[in-house]
This record gives C-alpha cells, sequence and structure tokens, in this order.
C-alpha cells in the first residue's frame, strides 16, 4: 500500500528505524567525547595530587636527612629528620585525604587510596657503616572508579639506620639577638659546631648573612654545618637595625602640624583616613564607611619641612540633634537633615590624611589616605544607608539606600564622586549633603566621594579616594580591608579620627 507521497509503510519503518539508528550514534559520540574530557581533566586532577605530595616529601627528605620513621596510629606515621624537624603523614581512607605536615591533599570524586598500602623501613644491610643501609618506603596507591591506572606516591629513599639519634650541637657565640644602631656596624661572632660524626665541625660552618646595617629592619643570621655522614645542623641569631631617630606620630588637632626632617635618609611615611560619622537614635541606622590606609618611602634631607594634615571623624548623627553635620578637618563633606524631611537624616563624612612638601595647596600633596563617607539613618523601615570607605586608589561606593535612591559614589583616581541627584565630590573635597534634604557627606580624599541622594529619604555619602604620587615601595588598602592599626596589630577599614606616622628607616 502507497502512502499520499508515494512511499510504502515497509519503506517509512525502515527509514525511521534508520533515523533513530543515526540519532543513537550521534548522542554515543557526543556523550563518549564529554566523558574523555571529563577524565582528562580527572586524571590531570590525580597527576597533580601525586606530583605536590611526592615533591612535598622528597624536599625534607633531601634537605632535612631522615633519621627515623615512628607509628602514631592505624595510618599515622611520625617522619623524624635529622635536623629535629618532624612531619606527621595521616592516610585517611574514609574521607579519602592525605595529609602531610600542615598539607592536605584532597583525593578528587570517585578516587580512592588503594589498600594495602606500605608506609615502612626497610633494612638492606643492618651493618654499622657510615653509608646508607636502608630504605624508608611509602607506597601509597591511588585508583579511581572508572580511570585505569595508579596515581599514587611511590618513594623509596635510601638512608643510613644507624645515623646518630641526636642532631649536630650548634651553638652561637654570643647573644642570640643583637641592636644595633642605623648606620653602625655588625661584627660577626660566629658559632660552634660539634657531630657525633667528626666530632669539632666548627671549620665547615657556612653563613648565610644578609644584615643591611643601612635600612632599619630585623634581619636572620643563618649558620649551617654538614658533619661526615652529611647530617646538617642549623642555628640562627636575630639582628635589630633601630633607628635613632624617634618615630614621630601625628594625631588629628583639626589643624596644619609640620614635622621638620631632623637627619638626611629614606623615611616610611604612613596615613590612616578618618572614618565617616555615624547615625544613632533612629529606628534604622547605618553605618560610617572607614578610612582608607597608604604607606610609602621617600628620600628627605635634613631639615625640611613637612606639612602634616591628619582628617577628623564626620560629625555623628543623632537623630534630629542638628540640621547640619558637620564633615571632618581636611575635606570630609557636611550631611544635612532639613527639618521638613521629619526624622531621617545623614551624617559629616570623614576628612581625608595627607602630607605635602614645598607648600599647603592641594597640589602640594605627595601621598593621602582618603576618609570614609557619613552614614545615613532613618524611621522608616528598610531606608538606611552605610557610608563608602575610604580608597584605595578609588574610593568605594555607600551600601544600601531607601528605596528608588542610590547611594553615594566614590572619589575616583582623577575625578571626584559623582551621580543622579548626588552632590559631587571634587579635588580634595568630599560633596556636601543639599541643605533642603537629609543626605549624609561624602569622605574627602584625593579626590571627594560624592554625598548621598538629596530628598528626604535619602542615603550615605561615597568614601574618598588615596594617593600615592611617586613614593617608593608604595601600598594603599581601602577602608573595607584588613589593614595596621597605628597602635599595633590590624583592623578592617580605620575608625575614628585619622593618624600620620614618619619613620626613619635607613641611611643615603
Amino acid at each position: 500500500m502507497l502512502n499520499k507521497k508515494g512511499f510504502t509503510i515497509f519503506e517509512m519503518l525502515i527509514g525511521f528505524i534508520f533515523l533513530i539508528m543515526i540519532s543513537y550514534f550521534l548522542l554515543t559520540t557526543i556523550f563518549s567525547v564529554r566523558d574523555r574530557q571529563e577524565f582528562t581533566i580527572i586524571k590531570s586532577d590525580l597527576v597533580d595530587l601525586k606530583n605536590s605530595l611526592t615533591e612535598e616529601i622528597n624536599y625534607d627528605l633531601v634537605r632535612h636527612k631522615f633519621l627515623r620513621l615512628d607509628t602514631c596510629g592505624t595510618h599515622c606515621f611520625d617522619l623524624r629528620y635529622s635536623t629535629g624537624l618532624v612531619r606527621r603523614l595521616e592516610v585517611n581512607i574514609i574521607n579519602n585525604w592525605i595529609k602531610y605536615g600542615d598539607s592536605e591533599y584532597s583525593l578528587v570524586e570517585d578516587s580512592f587510596v588503594k589498600t594495602p598500602y606500605e608506609v615502612r623501613v626497610l633494612v638492606i644491610n643492618n651493618t654499622l657503616t657510615n653509608r646508607n643501609n636502608s630504605l624508608l618506603v611509602i607506597d601509597i596507591p591511588i585508583e579511581h572508579k572508572e580511570i585505569s591506572g595508579s596515581f599514587g606516591i611511590n618513594i623509596n629513599s635510601p638512608f643510613n639506620v644507624h645515623q646518630q639519634a641526636t642532631p649536630i650541637t650548634m651553638t652561637l657565640s654570643g647573644s642570640s639577638t643583637i641592636d644595633i644602631t642605623l648606620g653602625g656596624t655588625y661584627t660577626e661572632l660566629g658559632a660552634t659546631a660539634n657531630s657525633p660524626n667528626g666530632g669539632n665541625i666548627t671549620d665547615r660552618i657556612k653563613i648565610n648573612n644578609s644584615v643591611n646595617v643601612s635600612r632599619v629592619g630585623t634581619y636572620t643570621v643563618i649558620y649551617e654545618a654538614t658533619d661526615n655522614l652529611g647530617f646538617i645542623g642549623v642555628v640562627t641569631r636575630t639582628i635589630r637595625i633601630n633607628s635613632s631617630t624617634p618615630v614621630a606620630n601625628f594625631v588629628h588637632t583639626a589643624a596644619i602640624q609640620t614635622y621638620t626632617v631632623p637627619t638626611t635618609g629614606r623615611y616610611r611615611l604612613e596615613v590612616w583616613g578618618a572614618q565617616g560619622g555615624t547615625t544613632s537614635g533612629f529606628s534604622n541606622n547605618g553605618t560610617a564607611g572607614r578610612g582608607g590606609y597608604v604607606v610609602g618611602e621617600i628620600n628627605l634631607t635634613a631639615g625640611q619641612v613637612l606639612n602634616v594634615y591628619v582628617g577628623g571623624q564626620g560629625t555623628n548623627r543623632t537623630n534630629l540633634s542638628a540640621n547640619l553635620a558637620s564633615g571632618g578637618f581636611n575635606g570630609g563633606g557636611s550631611g544635612f537633615c532639613s527639618t521638613w524631611c521629619g526624622t531621617n537624616g545623614g551624617a559629616g563624612g570623614g576628612g581625608a590624611t595627607d602630607i605635602r612638601i614645598g607648600g599647603t595647596a592641594l597640589t602640594n600633596r605627595i601621598i593621602v589616605a582618603g576618609g570614609g563617607g557619613g552614614a545615613y539613618g532613618s524611621i522608616n523601615s528598610g531606608c538606611h544607608s552605610n557610608g563608602g570607605p575610604g580608597g584605595g586608589l578609588n574610593g568605594l561606593d555607600g551600601r544600601n539606600a531607601c528605596s528608588g535612591k542610590i547611594p553615594g559614589v566614590g572619589g575616583k583616581s582623577n575625578r571626584g564622586g559623582s551621580g543622579s541627584n548626588l552632590i559631587a565630590g571634587s579635588l580634595g573635597l568630599g560633596g556636601n549633603a543639599n541643605s533642603t534634604s537629609c543626605g549624609a557627606g561624602g569622605g574627602g580624599g584625593n579626590f571627594g566621594g560624592s554625598s548621598g541622594h538629596n530628598g528626604c529619604n535619602a542615603s550615605s555619602g561615597g568614601g574618598g579616594s588615596s594617593f600615592m604620587g611617586t613614593l617608593l615601595n608604595a601600598q594603599t588598602i581601602a577602608g573595607n580591608n584588613l589593614m595596621p592599626i597605628p597602635a599595633g596589630g590590624t583592623q578592617i577599614g580605620h575608625g575614628g579620627h585619622g593618624h600620620v606616622r614618619i619613620t626613619h628607616i635607613a641611611t643615603q
């Protein structure tokens, strides 16, 4: 029987079967290619694990010289070395990981440690000798359920089973810690070395000395000796190079301060920008943007005068405590709260902290740490905004805002923060909130952050940008990252008023 197009039912059936066969072949090919790609990636990961773990163990075997093997559990082994180092090797066959020292290697999915595995010492010749007569055997096969081959660790390391049970005795001549004034003289006091194999081997000590008396810092002198059997002994001495010039710290005074360079040399400059103002007393309070941090080095001449500007924290906003919340000293933008806006309001932006040489103009700045943007608070649910942290080479934007509003924009490396219905920041200055609205002030900086969004339901200010000019070994850290605390330790962003520290670090 023919259909309308002239094909018999049989011919149509054959064609349909042929189509199914072609589709099956194509799908099989696609899945096969995909599986090969996945297996290639998995195999690469297994090889990387094998190589990394093998390399780490072999490094210790060569560098520290294996002494003996102790068991610390069913799948736990302590590898002891002649330098006193102990590395623990653990194999977890249930959770599929291997640890060596501080490193943990997790096996890829569907791979496993094949048991039994070997971690043992094989004594080949127990005769007392100064030559290698034993093997440390580490054979831990790692296999995959769908990929053939072994990707485990296979190490056979020769060593002398009769080597000394105690390391070489290394003794410093003189103190283990020595303090030297910058530019002074370092005199090498040396050390002594004694070994069960070779006796006094002081003449074999090699000294690695990187002490630079022309630069402040802490240095380590390393003394290393090798005995007749190749065992290594190590002892260290700490050398501290200190400047006789006191470290200068400057705190906020809301005025220009000066520093006269006492001696020609290299100095480290550190500046912390001020935090923006906070809000309190609202049912929804924002948090202030914290200040940024910049550090760099510069060569200075005795008698040179540096003008120091330490930024002030922006004025806090306590509900309707005042219409104006002034920005902090040195460029913080002012927040505002118009009485007709009700119980909403923005705080002042934090001031920048900077150092200027050759004058007091903004163009004389050689280093700047941006201040944080002011916070914004409100009685309206979900209507609060956090100030943007100071930069970084770019200040950060504020976070969150009332519905339909945008938070303040951070200052950039070459212009102030700006945006629709925001009062833009400018060179050195954060944007001031509009006097007929309730926005927060922008942070001061190299370029200031913008104010918060204008209007009764407004937002926080943006953070100011930082600047490190042509300083040497310079670094800048934004106010939302980990940075040093002037008094010691670390913090996320700088809180409160700004700070400046000047340290003499090297002679010229």
